[in-house]
């Protein structure tokens, strides 16, 4: 078994950003395995050595990452979007590293800039966001740019494939906080992503509102959850830019109340209170 993989989801559409995630891959001074999912698609790269997963529909993201990290050897299983890439040779190894050295650590966060190095302070998973280059304990974390323990991946059952884009990796993290794990932000490495703002993708508004109902009605102790949602609502107010991402956004909240929730599971509230001191309580 190898110390790290790195799993890479692809719809097929950007072949040459996949190729530069790839190759970033391939320049990293830690051995690692690398796992291509095709997402609905038969992704076409030039690496004999990459294990190729094609899935016959598209399942979504969370579906894609766990069909990549159920087929992966690495003790610690790396996730990177298709249009992403390491911004360094040394980060795979390095992660490998504070991984082995502290057993409660669940999963890594890294920092993310775009083309032009600029800090994308959106993708910065705490309220305080001066530092950027800081380390430190954190309650969520970006889902195309981490690094996660393989034994907690099995510990959770991994992403929620029921959430098909946005919050899967929310819905993890508050289960790997409530079982005791610590998540950590690493602003010391870089993944370098273009920025696309949430108005501009096809269904994003309405399946983040979706999911965010689900993920509360799911997870949160019910004192919160409305607490939560009308919070959550007035930001995503921010992203709306006319009609039709208000008759989006509210039709993904009654999407999400109308969907059957079977596996509820609220975090305790001695978890309520670990995340509230880490700076971010669960109704933000």
């Amino acid at each position: 078994m190898s110390d790290a993989s790195v799993v890479i989801v692809t719809m097929g559409d950007r072949p040459e950003s996949l190729a530069r995630a790839i190759e970033s891959v391939r320049v990293q001074t830690a051995p690692v395995q690398l796992v291509v999912v095709g997402n609905g698609c038969s992704p076409s790269i030039d690496d004999a050595a990459a294990t190729v997963v094609v899935i016959g529909k598209n399942l979504g993201v969370a579906g894609g990452r766990n069909r990549g990290w159920s087929v992966a050897t690495g003790e610690v299983v790396f996730f990177l979007d298709d249009d992403a890439r390491y911004g360094s040779p040394d980060v795979v190894g390095d992660v490998v590293s504070r991984f082995a050295y502290e057993p409660r650590l669940a999963v890594v966060s890294m920092r993310i800039v775009d083309d032009d190095g600029r800090v994308i302070r959106k993708h910065i998973p705490m309220l305080g966001k001066r530092d950027t280059r800081r380390v430190a304990d954190v309650t969520t974390f970006l889902g195309g740019a981490c690094a996660v323990r393989r034994s907690v991946l099995e510990d959770t059952g991994g992403f929620p494939d029921d959430f098909f884009y946005a919050l899967e990796e929310t819905d993890l993290a508050w289960r790997v906080l409530d079982r005791g794990g610590r998540i950590s932000y690493a602003g010391d490495l870089d993944v370098i992503h273009p920025t696309v703002p949430m108005h501009r993708r096809a269904g994003a508004l309405r399946s983040t509102a979706r999911n965010r109902v689900v993920l509360a009605r799911r997870h949160l102790p019910w004192p919160l959850v409305p607490i939560y949602l009308i919070v959550r609502g007035l930001l995503s107010l921010g992203n709306v830019r006319g009609w039709g991402d208000l008759v989006a956004l509210f039709g993904g909240y009654r999407t999400g109340w109308s969907t059957k929730v079977t596996d509820r599971r609220p975090i305790r509230w001695a978890t309520v209170w670990r995340m509230t001191r880490l700076g971010r309580p669960p109704i933000i």
